[in-house]
């Protein structure tokens, strides 16, 4: 699987950082074998006190504009948080309200630059 520049890097911080994320949207339906056209990536983050402070500094030193973030937003199930424009634009999202993740579907993907990322599909409820 390709990824721009940019959402490389972000991959690596967070997997750096040590967060739990998952890749969902298009790129997840691409690395299941069914590849489609996108402009963003789509990640997950869980949506706790724990986790929000360090989503909230992988931001802050990937360079993303937090002026209008905080990290009580990024705890709050619902949010989602856009870095960017198409066709680079990252969204963090905190819920996916529409969708039920199917855990059965997860791969564990793995690149020459990063150890392993959790894919997951998701179905619409």
């Amino acid at each position: 699987m390709l990824f721009n520049p940019d959402f490389k890097e972000m991959l690596l911080a967070l997997s750096e950082a040590k967060i739990d994320f998952l890749l969902v949207g298009a790129y997840a339906v691409a690395a299941h074998g069914h590849p489609r056209a996108t402009g963003d990536l789509d990640l997950w983050v869980r949506p706790d006190a724990k986790t929000a402070p360090r989503v909230y500094r992988v931001l802050a030193e990937f360079g993303a504009p937090l002026h209008d973030l905080t990290i009580a937003d990024l705890a709050k199930p619902g949010m989602v948080f856009q870095i960017g424009v198409e066709p680079s634009r990252i969204d963090i999202l905190t819920a996916i309200q529409v969708f039920r993740l199917i855990m059965h579907g997860r791969i564990d993907w793995k690149s020459a630059w990063m150890a392993s990322i959790f894919v997951y599909l998701a179905e619409r409820i």
